[in-house]
């Protein structure tokens, strides 16, 4: 009754009564629901823990470029931002699924909405960031040469709206091979999709997006996103954002022993140090891999056949 009627889900509610935290959001609704001040029902705390030292630095360098523009313009005559010491930006391990996780969720996910089983597999397989799935069109893929070119990415800004913008780099701007369980589940969501398409008409927008609304407009860019978290709430699943899925690619392709280059290729990065600097804990791995496989190759095996060096 009380998750009806104010609009929170039963499992946020269940996680409120246990005294774990909520959203100011959430706990406003609550609050108006049972016409109680919000004071009387939650302890309402704002923890200032400032920014962190990887947006320092972005914040860093866009300043700089601004100063080094007005240098150049002779407005400025040095940058000083260029004397300012920076903080050391401490990489943590990213949040993703291993191997036996991703299993456990596939096989779940088999009795979902193929439009979502679709979404999850090409950023789980492809390393595509949420933008970037929703930015697809069916043009392109490419069923017969079993490739995806991905060439944009669907953003919403506020003002602005919904639209298409290319990448920001051109590793961006990429192909990448998709494997057959991936392809079989495009091509069976192709399917619903054109039905649907034939059940309604001249109602059908044909935006030639691959995720769509119900009259075949572009899906909203959040969408995906939202789905998966309630999704994973609803399967008792461990909590990863829909991003964490192009981080699980990346750490099992690394731990698997695929080479940086090749995984930074797939998910698009503009330099391979940016790979190297984000998936540090998988290559961590690989090298102690390395360090055994010498180990075992260099070792003899029969020490007491071994030859001594003169």
């Amino acid at each position: 009754m009380v998750a009806r009627g104010s609009g929170i889900h039963i499992n946020t509610l269940r996680n409120i009564l246990k005294g774990n935290t909520t959203t100011t959001a959430t706990a406003e609704k609550l609050s108006m629901f049972l016409d109680v001040p919000v004071s009387k029902l939650f302890s309402v705390s704002k923890a200032d823990k400032g920014l962190n030292s990887k947006t320092i630095l972005h914040h860093h360098r866009l300043i700089s470029a601004i100063l080094n523009k007005a240098i150049k313009w002779q407005v400025l005559l040095s940058n000083p931002a260029s004397r300012v010491e920076l903080p050391r930006v401490r990489y943590k391990e990213a949040a993703h699924y291993d191997e036996e996780q991703v299993l456990c969720m596939f096989e779940l996910l088999a009795h979902g909405p193929l439009k979502y089983q679709a979404a999850i597999y090409i950023a789980l397989y492809g390393g595509l960031r949420l933008g970037e799935v929703t930015g697809l069109e069916w043009k392109d893929i490419d069923f017969t040469e079993k490739t995806l070119s991905i060439s944009k990415s669907r953003q919403y800004v506020t003002g602005l709206g919904t639209y298409d913008k290319e990448p920001k780099t051109e590793r961006g701007i990429r192909k990448i091979d998709l494997s057959s369980g991936v392809l079989d589940i495009l091509d069976r969501y192709k399917e619903e999709q054109d039905n649907e398409r034939t059940n309604l008409g001249n109602k059908w927008v044909d935006s030639g997006k691959i995720f769509v609304q119900w009259n075949g407009m572009p899906m909203f860019p959040q969408t995906p996103s939202k789905w998966f978290a309630k999704w994973l709430a609803q399967m008792g699943l461990p909590k990863i954002t829909f991003h964490q899925l192009r981080h699980s690619h990346a750490f099992i392709l690394i731990a698997n022993g695929v080479d940086i280059a090749t995984v930074s290729r797939r998910l698009g990065h503009a330099k391979i140090s940016i790979t190297i600097d984000t998936y540090t804990h998988a290559i961590k791995s690989r090298d102690t891999a390395a360090a055994n496989l010498l180990d075992d190759i260099l070792t003899p095996k029969d020490k007491n056949n071994a030859v001594e060096p003169k």
